[in-house]
């Protein structure tokens, strides 16, 4: 789901180009059990999309990833960090995670170091998965927790809305 406000404000034709899959022309919360689903009689704001656009991510990031990279930024994915640069108290860069290490963590044939990059701006990105594991100053671990509520959407390419929950498979 993309709300284009933040998109519209810095590429204000983003619509032209972008990979948008459908807009949202209707919204329904529901109740979800395991064997059924109630239709809440109003849909909370927060849990309002219409105006939105239902996107796949990847194909958005990638669509982002060659803007950026036109724009003279180089961008390296599939690359994970293991740990943060520093130089006095500012992050100088990052060094990426050794490659061809087995199971056991011990080097294969085809062992490669990782990577020092350095920059003046380091941005770190994740995908949805758990935390880069950096070592940082805090112990507390991250905490995750699942979506506030059930969701459902309808496009103008489908015919029903079809209901979304995250975490029920």
């Amino acid at each position: 789901m993309l709300d284009p406000r933040a998109l519209a404000e810095l590429l204000p034709d983003f619509a032209k180009t972008a990979p948008l899959d459908a807009p949202v022309t209707d919204d329904a919360a529901y109740f979800m059990t395991e064997r059924r689903a109630w239709k809440l009689p109003i849909t909370p704001p927060p849990l309002r999309n219409h105006g939105n656009y239902i996107v796949s991510l990847n194909k958005l990031a990638k669509w982002l990833g060659g803007l950026v990279e036109q724009a003279g930024v180089n961008v390296f994915t599939q690359f994970a960090g293991a740990q943060l640069i520093y130089e006095g108290d500012a992050i100088a860069g990052v060094i990426t995670e050794d490659k061809g290490i087995d199971k056991d963590g011990k080097p294969k044939d085809n062992f490669t170091p990782g990577y020092e990059l350095r920059a003046r701006i380091t941005v770190l990105a994740e995908e949805n998965q758990p935390p880069v594991p950096f070592t940082h100053a805090s112990s507390a671990p991250p905490t995750w927790r699942p979506a506030a509520s059930p969701r459902s959407w309808r496009t103008a390419s489908t015919s029903s809305s079809s209901p979304y929950m995250p975490g029920w498979q």
